[in-house]
């Protein structure tokens, strides 16, 4: 599986330092949430189909995702700002901070079990933390893959965040990126490394 938009790209979003405003985090953040407010419905449908979920128990995973997404907005400026921090005696009257930043693009596994809700809310917060993601929905919920690949693509921009569908075994190495540093197994939820 080929992504549309090369993690790279998506990378020198960040490494440009496009994603650091607090506008720009929140200007991604309301696109979700409007992006939830128009779905809802088809959201209940796709829960329903793929695992049997009454309205109540799935309207509860779009709940979820809306009071993160409120959380966010709230905080964001504080999480954002420089915090300062101690500095040793043999350093003083030095001054430190710690200054939080983005660290670039996110890989967002979903489960089968909730697969709206936990491939959404990581993505929330990779978003206000001004990263950008590619998420995979779990091949398990097929309506909800369709509806959350049909969502992000409506209301981001390739660069910024991506879907991939498919078995998880089909993400084989030469599909990712060569300049990956982790050589832990990518787990796609369905059991294939």
């Amino acid at each position: 599986m080929v992504l549309a938009t090369p993690v790279s790209a998506m990378r020198q979003l960040v490494c440009q330092g496009q994603t650091r405003p607090l506008q720009w985090r929140l200007e991604q953040l309301s696109r979700l949430e409007q992006a939830l407010a128009e779905h809802t419905d088809a959201v209940l449908e796709a829960l329903a189909s793929d695992l049997g979920k009454p309205p109540v128990e799935a309207y509860f995973e779009v709940v979820a995702i809306r009071q993160e997404l409120q959380l966010c907005r709230r905080q964001l400026r504080r999480w954002m700002a420089p915090r300062r921090v101690s500095v040793p005696l043999s350093q003083r009257p030095g001054r430190a901070e710690v200054i939080p930043e983005p660290l670039g693009c996110v890989l967002v596994i979903g489960p089968w079990n909730y697969p709206f809700h936990l491939t959404l809310q990581p993505l929330v917060s990779a978003l206000a933390a001004g990263n950008t993601a590619v998420l995979k929905p779990s091949e398990h919920a097929p309506a909800t893959a369709q509806l959350i690949a049909t969502l992000i693509s409506g209301c981001f921009e390739p660069t910024c965040v991506q879907v991939v569908r498919g078995m998880g075994a089909s993400l084989r190495p030469s599909s990712r990126s060569s300049s990956t540093t982790s050589s832990s197994p990518v787990v796609s939820g369905s059991g294939n490394w």
